[in-house]
């Protein structure tokens, strides 16, 4: 719901914020369409709240954001950022061994460069339409957008949604287990050297474990949103080499903790430090899953990587 309150810090300052308020019964839910035309850059730094059960879709695209049953508050622009995230570690999980993967990998890959041209205002205008079961999704400002009634032919899910806020519940204690485990982790990584070996996953559950060949520079390691650069080499564990930026004569370069790599690679590379060699051994739920990938990396197969963080900014 939207409403203007005054600022407490600049007294005579009003601005738009919205206020959550509690669903209303089912029988009074007036579902609702919301279309609110994309045409200029401040059109995507309006403020969309989504309400539990609510669709959004951008039709020139056919492309849809399914409901998750769970409120999501955020600029347009980041409602999109975050779908096109999602894909890209979709991607991520399918191989690359057969037809059918190949094609819905490629078909994901032109939606994501489609949803980058909507943040980049190229081409369009474009529609984003909200369509509500529950009635209480909301733009800001909300000047321009169109509200259309809608006849009510179900009720909304209130089921789903709870399920949806249990899991919630589960996630934030997991939180804050995770939060624990950084710490021990962190003390580990401080006091390693050459030969030392560590689990660098949250969870302490094997899946990453780092051994340690070569010390590296100082104390600071690279967080997440730094822009690295890694030499590797990656073998099965029967020693089979799949791939190699040594014989490239090139390291590869991404930005950490965004998904662009596995995550075995995101955690391991983020425990290094600048010069740090070490090996890396990914089990496949950090790895490639049971897909594989590339015709090369079997599903289900654990890796090893040498690697080197040469640097990062």
């Amino acid at each position: 719901m939207l409403e203007r309150q005054e600022s407490e810090l600049q007294p005579g300052l009003f601005r738009d914020v919205f206020r959550v308020i509690p669903d209303p019964p089912p029988e009074e839910c007036k579902p609702q369409r919301l279309e609110c035309v994309l045409s200029s850059r401040p059109d995507l730094w309006r403020v969309l709240m989504l309400h539990p059960g609510a669709v959004a879709e951008i039709p020139e695209l056919e492309f849809e954001i399914g409901a998750d049953h769970r409120r999501r508050v955020d600029s347009v622009y980041n409602h999109i950022g975050g779908a096109i995230f999602n894909l890209e570690r979709h991607v991520e999980m399918l191989g690359e061994d057969n037809e059918q993967a190949a094609r819905e990998r490629q078909g994901i890959k032109d939606m994501c460069d489609e949803l980058r041209k909507v943040l980049d205002m190229e081409g369009g205008p474009y529609t984003l339409v909200v369509t509500d079961p529950g009635g209480l999704s909301a733009f800001k400002p909300p000047e321009g957008v169109k509200v259309t009634a809608l006849e009510q032919t179900t009720q909304y899910d209130r089921a789903a949604r709870a399920l949806a806020v249990a899991d919630r519940e589960e996630e934030d204690e997991s939180d804050e287990s995770d939060d624990e485990s950084a710490k021990l982790l962190a003390a580990a990584l401080a006091d390693m050297k050459t030969g030392d070996e560590v689990d660098v996953t949250p969870k302490r559950d094997g899946g990453v474990v780092k051994k340690v060949t070569k010390d590296g520079e100082g104390t600071e390691r690279p967080g997440e949103g730094a822009e690295v650069a890694v030499h590797y080499v990656g073998t099965l564990e029967d020693g089979t080499k799949f791939d190699s930026s040594v014989d490239r004569g090139e390291p590869i370069r991404f930005t950490l903790g965004v998904g662009q790599v596995i995550k075995g690679w995101d955690l391991g590379v983020a425990s290094m430090r600048k010069g740090e060699k070490a090996t890396l051994t990914i089990k496949p739920e950090y790895g490639y899953g049971d897909a594989g990938a590339g015709g090369v990396i079997p599903g289900g197969a654990t890796l090893l990587f040498d690697v080197e963080l040469v640097e990062w900014k």
